[in-house]
């Protein structure tokens, strides 16, 4: 089996070419629907693992660079955190910070109805950076909230 070249050895599960697992188990005697399965636990254990791990690294980067000023929802899952800014924080001129600092956060405002209503949520997505892309990141936003207080 092969898989493109990756920045970390973690990513190989998430860069998986799932036709060639499912060529693998239809050799291994598994059948059409065995190479399914087998195709879908390898895949998304793997990604389990390697999204796990991440939420982990997050969390720890989190702690260390944005708290006591940015909070966070407790999450198990999915592939987002959301933050929230401590009063007096404006989260649109925070998301304007963030952006001059090369950092891209979704704004709260865009998960609403309304979005003139009052926001101080902002939301991160661990799923896509690298490691080193998401540990500067955060360090950024940590830096940003600071400038702001």
């Amino acid at each position: 089996l092969s898989a493109p070249a990756s920045r970390h050895a973690d990513d190989d599960y998430a860069h998986v070419v799932v036709s060639e697992l499912v060529a693998a188990a239809v050799v291994l005697g598994r059948g059409e629907e065995g190479a399914r399965v087998y195709a879908a636990h390898f895949v998304f254990d793997g990604l389990r693992a390697l999204y796990t791990r991440k939420r982990a690294f997050l969390l720890d980067l989190m702690e260390k660079n944005l708290a006591p000023h940015i909070t966070w929802d407790p999450f198990d899952g999915g592939l987002f955190a959301w933050c929230h800014l401590p009063a007096g924080v404006d989260m649109q001129a925070f998301v304007q910070k963030a952006l001059e600092k090369k950092v891209c956060v979704v704004p709260g405002t865009a998960f609403l109805t309304d979005e003139n209503e009052p926001c101080d949520a902002f939301r991160i997505n661990f799923s896509t950076p690298t490691d080193e892309q998401l540990q500067k990141g955060i360090e950024l936003l940590g830096e940003a909230v600071r400038e702001m207080l």
